[in-house]
């Protein structure tokens, strides 16, 4: 007999599945599955269903078998430009697992492409918002708090 999954469990079984796909589990990518295993406030019995996807991963075409709405295809889509660019640079077996994702859920070119546009600009953002953030002094100053030495 097998559970039927919640929708947060079907998006974090897919994010488990696009994280693994090019065979390796970075922590930046392990930490991003955390956050949003936070987010969705999982039960103890879904975080240790994660931790099993997690240990046993599965290949990307297995995507084609899971039961998910159309608009968290589209956010485990944008996702996957996240842990693309996690390190900073876009591989050959990365873009391979996109185009494959593509296939797969059959997303057009220019939603992929505006899904890519868009999360990149966010994530952009939020590292230039994490820069700014570095120094207390700095923003100290920025708040004209703190005289220039």
């Amino acid at each position: 007999m097998s559970m039927e999954l919640s929708r947060e469990l079907k998006i974090m079984r897919a994010l488990v599945v696009v994280a693994w796909a090019d065979d390796l589990l970075d922590h930046k990518e392990l930490t991003l599955l955390k956050d949003y295993g936070r987010q969705f406030e999982l039960s103890q019995n879904e975080i240790n269903m994660v931790y099993i996807w997690i240990l046993n991963p599965e290949p990307i075409d297995c995507l084609s078998q899971l039961d998910i709405q159309e608009d968290d295809k589209l956010f485990v889509f944008s996702q996957v430009w996240v842990m693309a660019y996690i390190d900073g640079k876009l591989d050959q077996k990365e873009q391979l697992i996109i185009s494959k994702l593509k296939k797969i859920w059959d997303i057009s070119n220019e939603i992929a492409d505006e899904l890519k546009e868009t999360t990149m600009n966010m994530q952009n953002q939020i590292l230039n918002f994490k820069k700014e953030k570095n120094s207390t002094t700095e923003i100290l100053k920025a708040l004209d708090l703190v005289k220039e030495s």
